[in-house]
């Protein structure tokens, strides 16, 4: 063979050689961060936990979800549910439309009956009409909710249904806005203060305990004493001047910002250019952007903005500048999506699995609490930007989060060290769980 035909033939393998490792290579790089269904599919194949650990459950079961709203978390919420956690646990789910009211669950409820369904879990009606219809049927029974006392008739004669309920922890988020409010309100107070109270006056712990805090907040900064009991003024259905004795201006307006009335109320308020700080008890700032805009245009004012938000949408708001080169909202308390939602399931399949009693607590249904996450600026925000959406399927609440909630994967596990990993989650311990 000629020289040169060999040195042909070793640059041609050389070649060869080197497409091979690029194609390795990105091969690799293509798998180093799967999305949360990914790992999905491949767990139990080529993993490095236990099999038995991934192995999908050979029992099957049915969940009714009834739901309250029809907004972006829902629509996360059954892709979740029904896409990632229904293969890993061998689970079907049936979800219902927008209930409008107690009569709308109860039907619901019914057809899930009629549907085979082992289980309910109820983000509408929370009550103990439910439970006893899930009790009577053999459902397991739990609720995104938790009571602001003890005293809670979901406790009343419903043992063998009723499995508690989760919620976000309210208290935490109210400590969240009070404190960033009095860190950043004026020494005088006379920027005034808007507080949109929202269903607090119906019983909604969340919005009962952020506009307690919040007017606890200025009360202490401020030395205020108040005409009427902080008590009253939360749980009035009807507007409040809250007056006090240093005149500092501080509104409370009650009602639902997914009524027609909620918005044409606040827009007056917002217009008077009396306040300079505007705290929602829900998620209103892209409801509010162009009021509080134009306000701010017409009166040359900054009104900082707090509102509860979804996580998805936030680095959004933070995106956006008013007229004087500030974020249009000031704070976001954002719900970890797939947090909450994968803890309801975990109490439910724990119910289903080991027995309602096995989330007792001397005697008594556990409420779980989930943290919400303070998000105070975009970096924060676009930290999380990509996660609990529905175009990337990554889930903050995966197989791992979830496995150590069940006690089918962790025999000794008991309410207390359930409680005990859910008070751990917080922003900080999210950003390491998903740098992982």
């Amino acid at each position: 063979m000629k020289k040169s035909t060999k040195k042909l033939m070793a640059l041609l393998l050389a070649i060869l050689m080197l497409v091979a490792l690029t194609a390795c290579s990105e091969q690799k790089t293509e798998t180093e961060t799967p999305s949360s269904e990914q790992r999905a599919e491949t767990a139990g194949s080529g993993s490095a936990k236990p099999e038995e650990a991934n192995a999908v459950p050979e029992k099957s079961y049915t969940i009714g979800v009834a739901e309250a709203q029809a907004i972006e978390d829902v629509t996360i919420r059954h892709e979740y549910y029904e896409k990632y956690l229904g293969p890993l646990y061998n689970v079907k789910f049936i979800f219902s439309e927008r209930l409008e009211d107690d009569n709308a669950t109860k039907a619901f409820i019914e057809n899930c009956i009629d549907m085979g369904a082992d289980a309910i879990i109820d983000f509408k009606s929370c009550n103990s009409t439910m439970a006893k219809l899930c009790e009577e049927n053999n459902l397991v029974y739990v609720i995104n909710s938790v009571p602001r006392s003890t005293n809670y008739d979901l406790y009343e004669g419903v043992s063998s249904a009723f499995a508690g309920g989760v919620a976000g922890n309210m208290p935490v988020t109210g400590s969240y806005i009070a404190d960033w409010l009095t860190e950043n309100s004026s020494e005088d107070g006379s920027e005034g203060f808007l507080i949109s109270s929202c269903m607090a006056s119906t019983g909604v712990v969340e919005h009962i305990e952020i506009t307690t805090r919040a007017l606890e907040a200025l009360q202490k900064k401020y030395g205020l004493t108040y005409t009427q009991e902080i008590g009253s003024i939360v749980m009035s259905p009807d507007p409040v001047i809250v007056e006090n004795d240093k005149g500092i201006n501080i509104y409370v307006y009650p009602g639902s910002p997914n009524r027609d009335t909620w918005l044409p109320g606040i827009v007056p308020l917002l217009t008077t250019g009396n306040y300079g700080f505007f705290i929602s008890c829900a998620e209103t700032y892209d409801t509010t952007a162009n009021v509080v805009d134009e306000v701010e245009r017409a009166k040359n004012i900054d009104i900082k903005v707090v509102s509860l938000g979804a996580m998805s949408s936030a680095s959004l708001a933070f995106s956006n500048q008013d007229v004087h080169g500030n974020v249009s909202v000031d704070l976001v308390i954002a719900t970890c999506s797939t947090a909450q939602s994968g803890t309801l399931f975990a109490v439910t399949y724990n119910a289903l699995t080991n027995g309602v009693e096995s989330q007792y607590i001397d005697g008594l249904p556990t409420y779980y609490t989930v943290n919400k996450l303070r998000l105070a600026g975009l970096g924060e925000a676009e930290t999380l930007k990509g996660w609990d959406t529905m175009q990337t399927k990554n889930w903050i609440a995966d197989q791992e989060f979830i496995d150590q909630l069940l006690i089918i994967k962790n025999p000794d596990l008991d309410p207390a060290g359930m409680k005990e990993f859910l008070a751990s989650i917080d922003y900080d311990a999210i950003v390491e769980m998903i740098s992982r």
